[in-house]
């Protein structure tokens, strides 16, 4: 989970100091490297250009040709951009000397976003750390048009600076957890980051009824009943018991797999567990308590595989007043269950391959807490049942139809 390469676009605007200085901070801790770059813009160049005075001559069309400029006025116009270029890496560069870590400047021409996102890759960085804002933010700007790109197109970690002063004061960094894998490669970032910067680390689960009303219809689906459907004003109390209490019993294990994984580093955490949108419930928390950094994954639980940035991310991006990380880390929480061998029989793969695709982790989870508890090696039709059942609220069963004692009847 260590980083090796560190990016760090320049501006000289007090977001991309300050990103600087959060970026040695890193590469102290890792024995990295750290590249600042500064993009001189196609449009920047060309006006160098035009400040020369360069014949003009007419073409057999009509329309005016500039010449390209003398040697020596080319010579003059590279040493105008290498002390500018100079004066944005001066502040990195020193900082990066006084803390012993290894600086190179990168000077580049061209569109600004495609530039960067072409030499983060050919570099083969793995953090960027940049302003979220650029030396042209207005006051009422959401986020610079440069980090927004950077964003959309980089499947690397993102660390964009939305205050332009370390705010020392604010203690927390903040990471979001849904127990995606996703998710669990921000929690080790977090715990690292929490540890580099001495901040106090909270764990942030949120529960989102709306999203889970497949609970429904995908245990219909499970034990393939072929019932009424329920009454409405039953629909609704069955559905808001059953995701109150299944849902709390999925966040506390979450948490307590976290708990776990920050005492074997010697570290403390808090947990959060709030209900309703995700993005709206994340952002309550960053406006309402002193959080210095929230750390997301670029995309979550419900990644399609396409490289998208995820809806929660593309959210908070743009509206979180604190620094924000979005991270491509993964990583798998050691569950000694896991390595319990078992084989499934027939129709038990037939049930879990009927649970809806939200589910099919949470319910493959129960069913293998049960078999490493009773040390079974087939998982059949009643293991399946008992361990699904588990999860589930008596009185949700019997409004189904089913003896809660006996699942099946």
């Amino acid at each position: 989970m260590e980083y090796r390469e560190i990016y760090v676009p320049l501006d000289n605007s007090p977001y991309s100091n300050t990103a600087g200085l959060i970026a040695v901070d890193i590469a102290r801790k890792y024995h990295c490297r750290v590249f600042g770059s500064h993009v001189f813009s196609v449009g920047f160049c060309d006006q160098r250009f035009q400040k020369f005075d360069c014949d003009s001559v007419s073409s057999g069309s009509g329309v005016d040709k500039v010449k390209v400029p003398a040697e020596s006025e080319l010579a003059l116009i590279n040493r105008e951009i290498s002390r500018i270029t100079d004066t944005y890496f001066s502040v990195l560069s020193e900082y990066c000397k006084k803390e012993r870590v290894q600086f190179e400047a990168v000077s580049l021409q061209g569109e600004i976003w495609k530039s960067l996102v072409e030499d983060i890759e050919s570099k083969g960085c793995d953090l960027v750390v940049m302003g979220g804002f650029g030396s042209g933010k207005k006051t009422d700007s959401i986020l610079g048009s440069v980090a927004s790109r950077l964003a959309r197109n980089l499947r690397r970690d993102i660390l964009m600076v939305r205050n332009a002063r370390l705010e020392h004061h604010n203690s927390q960094i903040v990471v979001g957890l849904d127990g995606s894998e996703f998710s669990w490669g921000c929690f080790k970032r977090a715990l690292e980051l929490a540890e580099i910067f001495d901040k106090e680390l909270i764990v942030l689960g949120v529960e989102d009824p709306n999203y889970h009303f497949s609970i429904l219809n995908s245990i219909n689906r499970v034990f393939d009943m072929k019932r009424d459907p329920f009454g409405i004003l039953e629909h609704e109390l069955v559905y808001d018991e059953s995701t109150t209490h299944g849902l709390a019993e999925v966040f506390n294990d979450l948490f307590s797999t976290a708990k776990r994984e920050a005492r074997m580093q010697n570290r403390a955490i808090k947990t959060v567990l709030m209900r309703g949108r995700a993005w709206n419930c994340i952002l309550d928390y960053v406006r309402d308590n002193p959080v210095w950094m929230l750390i997301l994954g670029r995309t979550g639980f419900h990644n399609q595989g396409d490289g998208e940035i995820g809806s929660t991310a593309e959210s908070l991006i743009y509206q979180t007043p604190c620094n924000l990380l979005l991270s491509v880390a993964v990583f798998h929480p050691k569950q000694d269950f896991k390595n319990h061998r078992v084989r499934w029989d027939k129709s038990a793969k037939r049930k879990l391959s009927l649970v809806h695709h939200s589910l099919q982790g949470l319910s493959l989870n129960a069913v293998h807490q049960l078999a490493f508890q009773r040390d079974l090696k087939v998982i059949t039709d009643d293991v399946f049942d008992e361990a699904v059942r588990a999860i589930l609220l008596p009185r949700f069963l019997k409004l189904m139809g089913f003896d809660p004692d006996t699942l099946l009847g």
